[in-house]
């Protein structure tokens, strides 16, 4: 959702010859779908409204992206699987999981789920350039005169953390304090994505309080009664922190 999606699948695009980014917030992306009476009618309305050729269908990624706007369309995956399997599809949306409690039919068997996570700790090491390290890594017992250096770059990367953007300045970069903008970005893209996750203005209130709340805990016991100095209930913050884990923001 908060972009990092959306860099892996067009940095993925680039194999193709042709490619075709939808976003369903979007009413012009998201008619054709909301209007759907046939595979047909909906791929041929996908080129013409993107200006690709059909002619070079089997040479096409169509990435459907925020595709929890319209729920109907995670059923419309089933029909470009068995009548244009020669089309490759990437559908991305956030939290895809609350849509199944609603009877939405997901075509199980005909689409691969995947979850995109942050950064390892050996991703970091590849990121960084830091090969030798990152063979030391692997070997079982660690070799005593790597483990000092070892140690040295994973406190780094638990400093700095997996978020791609933020890697990727950092190893180009290497400067610690011009990371702070691309945190805050990131957070801010968090807060207003709220709405998303969110079922009730209330609710909108107690996440964006864990949200902001959770990096001064973590790593510590916490309760759930008065999370982050709040005068919140147990529920509420219990409700929020499972909505954030069930997103993938932080863990329990």
């Amino acid at each position: 959702a908060f972009k990092m999606t959306e860099g892996f699948v067009n940095e993925f695009g680039k194999q193709y010859v042709q490619y075709i980014y939808l976003n369903l917030e979007l009413k012009e992306d998201k008619e054709p779908f909301e209007e759907f009476t046939s595979i047909e009618n909906l791929v041929g309305a996908l080129f013409f409204l993107k200006n690709k050729t059909l002619a070079q269908r089997s040479k096409t990624l169509i990435f459907i992206d925020e595709i929890q706007e319209v729920p109907k369309a995670l059923n419309i995956l089933r029909y470009f699987y068995e009548s244009v399997p020669e089309i490759s599809v990437i559908a991305a949306g956030s939290m895809l999981e609350t849509l199944f409690d609603k009877n939405i039919s997901f075509p199980i068997g005909r689409v691969e789920y995947m979850v995109i996570r942050p950064v390892s700790f050996p991703e970091f090491l590849s990121a960084l350039g830091e090969t030798a390290a990152l063979k030391e890594l692997t070997q079982i017992p660690l070799s005593k005169y790597a483990h000092t250096k070892l140690l040295g770059l994973f406190h780094k990367y638990a400093l700095i953390g997996g978020m791609p953007e933020v890697v990727e300045h950092y190893a180009k970069h290497k400067d610690l304090v011009a990371l702070a903008p691309i945190y805050d970005a990131l957070i801010n893209g968090y807060l207003q994505d709220v709405e998303k996750y969110a079922s009730s203005n209330a609710q909108i209130q107690h996440i964006r309080h864990c949200i902001e709340a959770s990096f001064s805990q973590a790593g510590k016991r916490i309760k759930f009664e008065g999370f982050g100095n709040s005068a919140y209930k147990s529920r509420e913050m219990g409700e929020a922190l499972r909505t954030l884990e069930k997103a993938l923001l932080l863990q329990l």
